[in-house]
């Protein structure tokens, strides 16, 4: 049931507004472990930066089943039921959300870049939470793949 990465590995990355969903979070989790991928969710916590960073690797297939999960499975928009229940109204729906020009807000996820490496940066599939945008810039350089938060972070949703 594996698939071969002996040669190439396969690499795609997501750009996420928002990944503070749980239930998403879990998703991509236990996808990315039940497809044998490895990679990392770069979590950044600043609201002003909304930019979360979703990149995998692995076989050609695996990687294709976790872009439609991530595209078209996963409703980025839905508000995460436990959340409600412990803040009730207090809590803003995503729909609510304004930026500063009056805007509404959606979150959204976008297939930045997918291609091929020749091997893998990462042993398994990894969560990292940082506070601010600098910080994930900085985790990301220290492994190698700081071109891939870049490429995130400057990526416009179309």
């Amino acid at each position: 049931m594996t698939e071969d990465t002996s040669t190439t590995t396969h690499v795609a990355i997501f750009r996420v507004d928002d990944l503070s969903s749980g239930k998403a979070r879990f998703k991509i989790d236990m996808n990315a472990q039940q497809l044998q991928l490895t990679g990392l969710a770069l979590v950044c916590r600043d609201a002003a930066a909304r930019v979360n960073l979703v990149a995998v690797e692995g076989g050609p297939r695996g990687v294709r089943k976790f872009g439609r999960l991530m595209t078209k499975r996963i409703q980025w928009d839905e508000r995460d039921d436990r959340a409600e229940a412990e803040g009730g109204s207090m809590m803003m729906d995503m729909e609510d959300e304004e930026d500063a020009e009056g805007r509404r807000v959606r979150n959204r996820c976008s297939l930045v870049w997918s291609g091929e490496s020749h091997t893998r940066a990462f042993k398994q599939f990894v969560f990292q939470e940082n506070r601010t945008a600098a910080t994930a810039l900085k985790w990301a350089q220290q492994r190698q793949v700081g071109h891939w938060w870049t490429m995130a972070c400057n990526y416009v949703h179309e």
